[in-house]
């Protein structure tokens, strides 16, 4: 990436190789300030010397990118584990609470087949209870009851002769 933030096509990396034109040592004739050959040297030597430093900004722009890229990776994976936390916390929450509710089931089960046997034994008193009743009424009361007359009789003795 440029200085304007527009992406430019990379340029293959300079090497020691590259930037030296000549196969042998230089002379000393080569290297005089006033001769052709040191001016050129020097001009290679900028350009090669300013390609490596591009080469270098552009792999420190691309190392940058992917640093924000591992960031920003960093950062949702942090998240979904974060939130994973709160929800493992939560289940162990509820996993406590379903625990102490199954010690209460336990305890209402109990209860409850308590009340179903309360509920035979009142069922069976009742029973009893009606079948002395029953008795009662029949040793008791129907014995000195008048029994009860026809509609007929009744009708006869009502009349009074003349």
């Amino acid at each position: 990436m440029n200085v304007f933030g527009k992406s430019t096509p990379a340029e293959p990396l300079v090497s020691r190789d590259s930037v030296s034109t000549t196969a042998s040592p230089l002379s000393a004739s080569q290297l005089k300030d006033d001769g052709y050959e040191a001016g050129a040297l020097a001009g290679v030597a900028s350009g090669a010397l300013a390609r490596a430093a591009a080469q270098e900004l552009l792999a420190s722009a691309a190392e940058f990118t992917l640093i924000e890229t591992l960031n920003s990776q960093t950062r949702d994976r942090f998240a979904d584990l974060a939130e994973s936390a709160a929800s493992s916390s939560s289940a162990k929450e509820l996993s406590q609470c379903n625990d102490q509710l199954d010690e209460y089931a336990s305890h209402v089960s109990v209860l409850e087949r308590h009340v179903a046997n309360f509920e035979l034994v009142a069922a069976e008193l009742d029973d009893y209870t009606r079948r002395l009743e029953e008795s009662v009424r029949r040793r008791i009361v129907y014995p000195y009851a008048m029994p009860p007359q026809p509609p007929l009789a009744a009708a006869a003795n009502t009349r009074t002769a003349p």
